[in-house]
């Protein structure tokens, strides 16, 4: 996958595309998602047992290519 490539990313919570950026400071294993509307749909209702605030970590993803790209 490209920068500009569209991607599903699919959790138990959801599933929405965005496009694709690479960022070098990431680990490969894992992906970040811009606070809004899309990282709400994934993150579904789970939230942290001991705070009480929503889960940001550990919700594991599968992300697919699609044939589009934003241009």
């Amino acid at each position: 996958m490209r920068d500009g490539d569209v991607v599903a990313v699919s959790t138990e919570a959801g599933r929405v595309t965005l496009p694709a950026c690479a960022f070098e400071g990431l680990r490969e294993d894992a992906i970040a998602v811009p606070l809004g509307p899309e990282a709400l749909a994934l993150l579904g209702e789970g939230t942290d047992p001991r705070s009480g605030a929503v889960a940001w970590q550990g919700v594991r993803a599968r992300v697919e290519a699609t044939p589009k790209r934003v241009t």
